[in-house]
């Protein structure tokens, strides 16, 4: 009987977590050959502080930015050290709505210890399905690991 108790309360509040905001993004493997991918020292993921106040307040109530940046982090082996290159991802619009598709646009650059730029460029990412952020979020994660 407590077993049954324990799992109902897990499960309780594995529902009452997931009705809250945030999700959780699985970490992904780069397409590239591992020999060919670039050392990575440290990921930031940020919004774009030209994005506007809706969009915002979706991405910061989810924790996109945050979530993102976890992922790419450990799915790209961030060493911390800043001696390899910082990824640098900027989410610059999502539309996350009760109708139409779900989307997800950014802009990356990948900067040397001296500050030179190696590689910029712009993902974006869709969904056919309404209020889809988390599955547009672990598509881009995917995408910009792949790019590097």
């Amino acid at each position: 009987m407590t077993r049954s108790i324990t799992t109902t309360l897990f499960l309780a509040a594995l529902t009452l977590g997931s009705a809250c905001g945030g999700f959780q993004l699985d970490p992904v493997t780069p397409s590239a050959a591992t020999d060919s991918v670039r050392p990575v020292g440290r990921v930031v993921v940020t919004l774009d502080p030209a994005m506007e106040e809706d969009q915002r307040a979706v991405c910061e109530k989810k924790g996109v930015a945050a979530e993102m940046q976890r992922v790419l982090a450990q799915s790209l082996s961030a060493t911390g050290g800043e001696s390899d290159a910082r990824v640098e991802v900027r989410i610059t619009s999502i539309r996350h709505r009760s109708f139409g598709p779900s989307r997800m646009h950014t802009q990356t650059r990948v900067v040397a210890p001296d500050g030179t730029v190696l590689e910029e460029f712009e993902q974006d990412s869709t969904s056919i399905r309404a209020k889809a952020i988390g599955r547009v979020a672990q598509d881009m994660v995917q995408r910009v690991a792949d790019a590097i």
